[in-house]
């Protein structure tokens, strides 16, 4: 099993949208390679988990959506911050220009 999710998690990685923003975010935020693509191997386990359980056959539109969605969110929530001088990042030394 922890074979093909390796093999699958590595191509979903580099080409599925919302598994290589995932994987990329992880990079960004210092997990080592392995590490987040072990990750990747569970969030795909949890996908498809959620399928068997559901009943429902893979829809690369549904986890798109969610992920253009949560773009379009933080770009906006970006811009809003942004525009009042506010942007800051939960995580410390990111993007905190309010720095004193």
């Amino acid at each position: 099993m922890r074979k093909a999710l390796y093999m699958a998690a590595l191509v979903a990685s580099r080409h599925n949208p919302v598994i290589k923003e995932f994987y990329q975010r992880l990079r960004l935020a210092g997990k080592p390679a392995k590490v987040a693509l072990t990750a990747c191997m569970r969030k795909l386990l949890v996908i498809l988990n959620a399928m068997l359980k559901n009943r429902t056959y893979w829809n690369p539109q549904l986890p798109l959506a969610a992920w253009q969605k949560r773009q379009s969110l933080h770009l906006r929530r970006t811009v809003l911050e942004g525009a009042a001088g506010k942007i800051t990042s939960r995580r410390p030394g990111k993007c905190d220009i309010n720095k004193r």
